[in-house]
Order: structure tokens, then sequence, then C-alpha cells
């Protein structure tokens, strides 16, 4: 009777351990299933903002591009001045909102991952300051209160993203290629994750 008690003891501890190892490898798979859904979320939001960025920085040249008329009066500049100034910082507030999540989502990957993330947001960053410092050069190209040197040098810097005539714009075509460098930085970093 007693040697009966003991095995029934000994096969009650050993169920005991058994359930404990099942929900400690169940509890295992599904926090392994859950951070996996949330690197997949991290990764798909990450793409989409690129992406989101992208479309924002090649709109660029249909948004902004301004001609100084220098024969026009006074008054029609700074008209031309206003509504230019006023569209370009339509555009960059949209520029920005969209570096803003981009950057929030590789920022939240740093974090999650490692710093693989560094040099893309670095690039990001880049390109966001050319494509900002662009439009607000058109802005100062046919600003009627700054001097003609200053306008001169705006307008150099500013003229660089008008095609030529055959339609090529070098400047556009250098920012797309950096955007498509940081695409396959991105989808590299992603697949290394085994996330994309």
């Amino acid at each position: 009777m007693e040697t009966l008690q003991n095995i029934q003891s000994i096969v009650t501890a050993l169920a005991a351990v058994v359930g404990v190892l099942i929900a400690w490898l169940g509890l295992s798979a599904w926090k392994r299933q859950t951070r996996w859904q949330q690197g997949r979320g991290l990764a798909v939001n990450t793409m989409q903002s690129f992406f989101e960025f992208k479309r924002v920085v090649l709109a660029f040249p249909k948004v902004a591009y301004f001609q100084y008329d220098k024969d026009s009066s006074e008054e029609h500049r700074v008209d031309a001045h206003t509504a230019a100034a006023e569209q370009a910082a339509a555009y960059c507030e949209i520029l920005e909102n969209a570096f803003t999540m981009f950057e929030s989502y590789i920022a939240e990957a740093i974090i999650v991952w490692d710093d693989d993330f560094d040099e893309i947001q670095n690039r990001v960053s880049d390109i966001e300051h050319i494509v900002r410092g662009a439009v607000l050069s058109g802005v100062s190209a046919i600003n009627p209160k700054i001097s003609t040197s200053q306008r001169e040098s705006a307008t150099s810097v500013h003229h660089s993203w008008k095609s030529d005539f055959f339609g090529v714009n070098e400047e556009k075509r250098s920012v797309g290629m950096m955007l498509a460098e940081v695409q396959q930085m991105i989808e590299k970093a992603l697949k290394q994750k085994k996330l994309s």
C-alpha cells in the first residue's frame, strides 16, 4: 500500500513537472510569435513610411519651381514671392511630416533590433536637407527684398533642379539614386532580421 502511494506521489510530481515544462514551452513559443509579429509590423510601417517620404521627395520638382520676373512691377514680385513662400512652407511641412514619421520608425528599429539603421537614418536626413535647401533656395531666388548677388546665388542652386532641354534633371536623378540606395539598405536590413 505504501509503495502504491509512493508511486502515486512520484507520478503526481512528474505530472506537475511535465505540466510546468509544457507551460514554459508554450509561453516561450507565444513570446517568440509576439516578438515576430511586432517586428513584422515595425518592418511594414518602416517601409510604408519610407515610400511616403520618397513620394513627397519626388514630388518636389512639380511643386516648387520658381522664376524671378525682373520685368514685372515690385508689387507683383512681392506677391509672387509671398505665394511661393506659402507654397514652399506647405511643401516643407509635408516633407517634415513624412521625414518625422519615417525617423520615428527608424528610431524604434534601432531600439528594437540594433544600430543597423543608423546609416539609413543619416542618408534619409541628408536627402531631406538637400530637398529642403532646394525649396528654400527657390523662394530666395525670387525674393525681391534681397540683393541681386544673393538672389543669383539662390537661383543657381534652384536652377540645378530644373530639367534641361532634353527633360533631364540631374539633381532629381541624384536624389532618386540616393532614395534607391536607402530602399536597398532598408530591405537588406529587414531581410537580415527575417522580416521582409
